[in-house]
């Protein structure tokens, strides 16, 4: 267990010295957690960070970790102007890289989303990433919404390929090893099973499974807790 989240459990138990255990942890977490930020990039931190990285390149680009989020081993990196990450408070995200190229890329993380390694979020041309509160991402996610390089016509060599936004709907479990692509909607309630590639709308309340991935089980939802 890291300093910043042994103080944050000891405060809890000893309500006589909350206020000042808390602002220790608060100023080790906003002030020790990033290991390189450029002036490119304005970071707004509230919350608790250890072992991230900021690498950017632009103007006007904000990055905003709000009050409760923890962060740990993840990565930001921004080549372009006018782009955004938020992630909302209470989040607990490790180990994941968000990536955004070109001009007014957004991704926005709502609240109390948990994610727990080696995941990517990526976001060209303008496009953007969101996922909706309460959402529990598996280990080895991929959501992308382009595919980075072009795609031709023969007939007239045109580009076929043009990126599209993705959305995460409230309370979504997402499986390890999971890949959501370009254009993809998942609604609220709905269970990605392991390994699944979303490519299309996926309903709510709903398991989706396979490659590409189709909904095999409707009227569900899922808790996180484990039930009898």
């Amino acid at each position: 267990m890291n300093t910043v989240l042994l103080l944050r459990k000891i405060s809890g138990r000893l309500p006589k010295y909350r206020r000042f255990l808390s602002s220790i942890a608060f100023l080790l977490g906003c002030n020790a957690g990033f290991l390189r930020c450029r002036r490119s990039a304005q970071l707004s931190n509230k919350g608790f960070c250890r072992k991230c990285k900021i690498s950017a390149c632009g103007m006007h680009n904000q990055i905003i970790i709000e009050d409760g989020a923890y962060l740990e081993g993840c990565s930001f990196h921004i080549e372009g102007s006018n782009c955004k990450v938020l992630i909302s408070t209470g989040c607990t995200l490790i180990g994941v890289e968000f990536w955004i190229e070109d001009d007014a890329g957004e991704i926005r993380i709502g609240k109390a989303v948990k994610t727990f390694g080696d995941s990517q979020f990526a976001v060209i041309e303008g496009q953007s990433i969101v996922i909706g509160d309460e959402c529990l991402l598996a280990k080895g996610i991929q959501i992308r919404v382009g595919d980075s390089h072009s795609i031709l016509s023969l007939e007239n060599h045109e580009r076929i390929n043009h990126s599209q936004s993705v959305v995460i709907g409230k309370h979504v479990w997402i499986g390890e090893k999971s890949t959501v692509l370009k254009g993809a909607v998942i609604e609220h309630d709905a269970v990605i099973a392991t390994g699944a590639v979303v490519t299309r709308r996926v309903p709510p309340n709903t398991i989706a499974a396979g490659v590409p991935a189709k909904t095999v089980k409707e009227n569900i939802t899922w808790d996180i807790q484990r039930k009898n």
